[in-house]
């Protein structure tokens, strides 16, 4: 299998607009999902560093960030949905953004759509999904903070949304994920590399 070194991911460029998004050659990877979910905690997970902005208010994040591991080897991590100190004029354009990008961004590969174990898929989380069935991507569902909930629950949860996203796509991958004890982390990494290797 292709695998990637994630400790050499460097930060690219912050942009505002994806009209700015300049790279046109490689593979992409996105990490979409409602505000403080933990996009910003996997990136520093898989590169063992802090290169990407946490905090416990939600909406830290407002641009598009981008990160190389080699390359031609971007992941792409956009503002979280929900919750933010947009305005709802800037709340519409990030979202028009965001779905410009999944349905026509042609070096997009991949999408990991980072959930909360505990509250599982939101309306606009049903939305992108709708969006991304448009596209011959792959689509992996991250099941975050699950070091929050039992082992029973854990169960409960995986096994609600899988029904649920059975009848959307037989080919989405769900993979339960803590950045706190590591849970599937391998599965997370060879979800990546499989995605950026295309």
């Amino acid at each position: 299998m292709f695998k990637l070194n994630y400790k050499l991911i460097n930060f690219l460029a912050t942009i505002s607009n994806i009209n700015n998004l300049s790279f046109n050659y490689g593979s992409e990877i996105a990490i979409l999902g409602y505000s403080n979910v933990g996009k910003s905690t996997l990136i520093n997970i898989l590169a063992n560093k802090k290169i990407s902005r946490t905090s416990k208010k939600v909406g830290c994040t407002k641009f598009i960030n981008i990160f190389e591991v080699i390359s031609g080897k971007r992941i792409i991590d956009f503002p979280g949905y929900g919750y933010t100190n947009f305005s709802k004029k800037d709340e519409k354009k990030t979202k028009k953004m965001l779905y410009d990008y999944i349905v026509s961004r042609v070096f997009l590969k991949g999408v990991l759509l980072l959930i909360d174990i505990r509250f599982l898929l939101k309306d606009i989380d049903r939305e992108i999904l709708n969006k991304l069935m448009l596209r011959k991507v792959s689509i992996t569902i991250v099941l975050t903070k699950s070091d929050k909930v039992s082992s029973a629950k854990k169960n409960v949860q995986y096994e609600c949304l899988k029904k649920e996203i059975s009848m959307i796509s037989d080919k989405i991958s769900i993979i339960i994920f803590s950045s706190k004890i590591k849970i599937g982390m391998k599965k997370l990494i060879n979800t990546i590399n499989k995605n950026l290797s295309q």
